[in-house]
Protein backbone atom coordinates (compact mmCIF):
# COMPACT_ATOMS: atom_id res chain seq x y z
CA UNK A 1 0.00 0.00 0.00
CA UNK A 2 2.79 2.40 0.85
CA UNK A 3 4.28 2.10 -2.62
CA UNK A 4 0.87 2.86 -4.15
CA UNK A 5 0.24 5.90 -1.90
CA UNK A 6 1.38 8.53 -4.43
CA UNK A 7 -0.84 7.02 -7.13
CA UNK A 8 -3.83 6.77 -4.77
CA UNK A 9 -3.28 10.32 -3.60
CA UNK A 10 -3.26 11.58 -7.18
CA UNK A 11 -6.43 9.66 -8.01
CA UNK A 12 -8.19 11.03 -4.93
CA UNK A 13 -7.14 14.53 -5.85
CA UNK A 14 -8.50 14.20 -9.39
CA UNK A 15 -11.73 12.44 -8.47
CA UNK A 16 -12.57 14.69 -5.53
CA UNK A 17 -11.49 17.88 -7.33
CA UNK A 18 -9.18 18.86 -4.48
CA UNK A 19 -6.38 21.37 -4.84
CA UNK A 20 -4.49 19.87 -1.95
CA UNK A 21 -4.79 16.26 -0.94
CA UNK A 22 -3.54 15.13 2.46
CA UNK A 23 -0.67 12.69 2.63
CA UNK A 24 -1.83 9.10 2.88
CA UNK A 25 -0.39 7.11 5.76
CA UNK A 26 -1.09 3.43 6.25
CA UNK A 27 -0.90 1.62 9.59
CA UNK A 28 -1.46 -2.03 10.44
CA UNK A 29 -4.73 -2.33 12.33
CA UNK A 30 -4.58 -4.92 15.10
CA UNK A 31 -8.23 -4.39 16.02
CA UNK A 32 -9.57 -7.34 14.06
CA UNK A 33 -7.13 -9.80 15.62
CA UNK A 34 -7.83 -8.44 19.09
CA UNK A 35 -11.58 -8.65 18.46
CA UNK A 36 -11.27 -12.30 17.45
CA UNK A 37 -9.30 -12.98 20.63
CA UNK A 38 -11.95 -11.30 22.80
CA UNK A 39 -14.72 -13.27 21.08
CA UNK A 40 -12.81 -16.48 21.75
CA UNK A 41 -12.54 -15.62 25.43
CA UNK A 42 -16.26 -14.81 25.59
CA UNK A 43 -17.11 -18.10 23.91
CA UNK A 44 -14.93 -20.00 26.40
CA UNK A 45 -16.67 -18.18 29.25
CA UNK A 46 -20.12 -19.05 27.84
CA UNK A 47 -19.10 -22.70 27.48
CA UNK A 48 -17.80 -22.81 31.06
CA UNK A 49 -21.04 -21.31 32.35
CA UNK A 50 -23.08 -23.81 30.35
CA UNK A 51 -21.08 -26.68 31.82
CA UNK A 52 -21.77 -25.35 35.31
CA UNK A 53 -25.48 -25.04 34.56
CA UNK A 54 -25.60 -21.28 34.76
CA UNK A 55 -28.00 -19.44 32.42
Amino acid sequence: MRSAAPYLRGELSRRLNMRRTPELVFHHDKGLAEGVEVLGLLNRLAEARQEQGEP
